[in-house]
């Protein structure tokens, strides 16, 4: 190199000096060469004792890291633990209220039983009234046939010619009309009496279903079988609060957990950006070990030669006088000084450089501490929408059709009842107006008599049969109506659980109208694809000189069509937005290069620290030019560092001269082979 000569010239001119002062200049460099080195040894003495430090600080932070490995699965174990714990409070929560509305409805069923208890006194003694009105009644009609009677003429009833204990007629007997008002009102107390008999039925199977519902609830909340029916109120409420009480006891204990395994996870982070420190330490104080090591073989070299210098004053001298050779001797140091000054700036230039790369470093650490938050954003939106799905606790639309009964079918029952009404009527009148028609009529033919007293008597069996029958299908009818009214409130209630988790349905799946087609998994897909671009835009920057920027299409051409993860490149050229496609075959290829970069990139980000070391770009290369061919080149010369490996498929010439390492595949007869071409 130019300095060695220089410097050699320096020496040759100094060795041309009178020998006493050639031998006292000598001996000044001599002793500061020796000085430089002793101070060179005393620094690398210095950096070896703070790369031990550092070596064991490196393992201290090792040891540490692989102690905090499962800090991150603890932590999101105890997290998905407190959110069953709060979804079994909120549990909790809603039986409380759940069961404090079945007390209120068991204080309802017990009034509308004590008012049953009263219809039904009332309508027994109404009927017990009636009863003693008819007795009247008929006895007044005996009455008024003894009166006609006469001895040795045949009773009209028995036939008997003596009539010695005939019936008197009373005082004060009912008319029929006192009778048929009585009759009314009998019915009228008799339907009370059945209205408050359902009512009370039906708010008892309330209490009772609603009981059920609350102890299977609460057995599921206490991970038990069950809970035995004879439980009441009183104790679902003492174990509801106790319960309560135990998970609010053992959310305090995990809220405990979790604060000390969050602060693990955070001294994790911190441990893991402490070692990368110390990495790139160490890295720093070897390059400049090797830096020093150089330098003080260098000086090694200097110190032989001025040695050497010294004890050759009396060679041959090169200038005539001592004013020649010293002005010589200043020319030569004048640029030995100018090469030193070089070589300070190239020093100071390095300096920026590796300023420069520690700058990059911190950014990506500070990525790379922002990506567990989105991961976990990403979570906790997934885990709310699963909770809300079951806690709404309706599997499918299936199971309430299949327990929905039927509208003919209640119509049905209503015909029922309606013609077994028509029918009691039509009894009822065909009985009075035979009662009217026989009033005035004088029974000669007592046989004629019996005969219809049994077709009456069949006539009555026959009625009451189809009395009960239709009192059977009434009843049958009534539970039906009960099951519907009470299947038709459950109905509303699913209706309202549909609404809710409809809406959350369709949010997640992009299916609300009037707003973009955006499903959960396309939105968080754009999100990272969001990251993708970032990366990407930083190689496409480079190779199409700033002009090209890839941005995401965020609204879609119309309400109907998905969106979210289309592409369009901006033109900083035109300052146009405009579809990908418009792109040419090569800036196809740079865009699609620096997707794949980009998203390689992201994927070292995200997957804790995995890095991808192969990296293999089939063809596409021959639709470039030769300006863009050496921007694409650099880029991937770039990635091609440490452990790192890029391979190109491609046949195009140019390549061959810029990849050092090559395989090479040749076809002939006999088959194909390949070779391997080093530098």
């Amino acid at each position: 190199p130019e300095r060695e000569q220089v410097a050699a010239e320096v020496r040759a001119f100094t060795e041309s000096l009178p020998k006493y002062e050639s031998l006292d200049k000598l001996s000044h460099g001599l002793e500061s060469l020796k000085q430089q080195q002793q101070e060179l040894v005393d620094q690398r003495s210095q950096l070896q004792e703070e790369k031990l430090i550092l070596t064991q600080k490196s393992t201290e932070l090792t040891t540490e890291l692989q102690d905090l490995t499962e800090v991150d699965q603890q932590l999101t174990r105890v997290e998905n633990q407190i959110g069953q714990i709060d979804q079994r409070l909120n549990t909790l929560l809603r039986l409380t209220g759940n069961l404090a509305e079945i007390r209120r409805q068991i204080s309802e069923k017990n009034k509308a039983q004590e008012y049953y208890m009263q219809q039904l006194q009332h309508y027994k003694n109404a009927q017990q009234e009636m009863r003693q009105q008819e007795a009247l009644f008929y006895d007044e009609q005996a009455g008024l046939l003894a009166e006609k009677l006469l001895p040795g003429e045949p009773c009209p009833v028995c036939g008997s010619l003596e009539h010695p204990n005939k019936a008197v007629v009373t005082l004060q007997p009912p008319s029929q009309e006192k009778l048929l008002e009585t009759g009314e009102f009998c019915d009228k107390l008799q339907s009370e009496v059945q209205k408050a008999s359902n009512l009370a039925g039906e708010l008892q199977t309330r209490v009772t279903t609603g009981l059920h519902n609350i102890r299977e609830q609460t057995a599921a909340v206490l991970e038990t079988d069950s809970l035995p029916e004879s439980i009441q109120a009183g104790e679902l409420q003492t174990a509801l609060q106790e319960a309560q009480t135990r998970f609010e006891t053992s959310r305090q204990q995990a809220t405990v957990e979790h604060d000390k395994l969050k602060a693990l996870s955070q001294r994790r982070i911190q441990a893991m950006a402490e070692l990368t420190a110390v990495s790139e330490q160490k890295a720093a104080d070897d390059t400049l070990l090797e830096e020093i090591n150089t330098k003080l073989n260098t000086l090694a070299v200097s110190i032989g030669a001025a040695e050497s210098s010294i004890q050759s004053l009396s060679s041959d001298l090169a200038c005539p006088t001592l004013e020649a050779a010293k002005a010589e001797l200043q020319r030569a140091q004048q640029r030995l000084q100018e090469l030193k000054v070089v070589l300070q700036t190239a020093q100071e230039n390095y300096e920026k450089g590796q300023s420069a790369l520690n700058e990059q470093q911190t950014l990506l650490l500070a990525e790379e501490e922002r990506l567990p938050a989105v991961k976990k954003r990403a979570a906790e939106a997934r885990e709310a929408f699963t909770a809300a799905m079951a806690a709404l606790g309706f599997a499918s639309e299936a199971d309430y059709q299949q327990a929905l009964i039927t509208e003919p079918e209640l119509k049905a029952g209503r015909q029922s009842l309606s013609e077994y009404e028509k029918e009691r009527q039509r009894i009822a009148d065909q009985i009075d107006r035979l009662a009217e028609a026989t009033r005035e009529r004088k029974f000669v033919d007592i046989s004629s008599l019996k005969e219809k007293l049994k077709e009456a008597e069949d006539l009555k069996n026959e009625q009451e049969k189809l009395e009960k029958i239709i009192f059977a299908r009434l009843d049958n009818n009534q539970r039906v109506a009960a099951g519907l009214q009470h299947s038709e409130n459950e109905r509303w209630h699913y209706q309202e659980k549909l609404s809710l988790i409809s809406g959350l349905a369709k949010t997640a799946n992009g299916e609300l109208n009037s707003k973009q087609k955006i499903a959960f998994e396309q939105y968080v897909q754009a999100a990272y694809f969001d990251q993708v671009l970032v990366e990407a835009n930083k190689r496409l920057a480079l190779m199409t000189d700033n002009r090209y920027t890839l941005l995401r299409q965020e609204t879609a051409k119309d309400l109907r069509s998905q969106s979210g993860l289309d592409l369009e490149v901006m033109d900083q050229y035109t300052g146009v937005r405009r579809a990908v496609r418009s792109l040419s075959g090569g800036e196809s290829f740079k865009a699609s290069l620096a997707l794949a970069l980009g998203l390689s990139d992201i994927v070292q980000q995200s997957a804790g620290g995995a890095a991808i070391d192969t990296l293999f770009i089939d063809e596409g290369f021959g639709a470039l030019d030769k300006e863009s061919l050496e921007q694409a080149i650099n880029i991937l010369s770039s990635l091609a560092t440490g452990d790192r490996l890029v391979g190109i498929i491609s046949h195009v010439a140019e390549l061959k001269e810029r990849i050092e390492h090559k395989l090479v595949v040749y076809g002939s007869t006999s088959g194909s082979h390949i070779k391997m071409v080093k530098p």
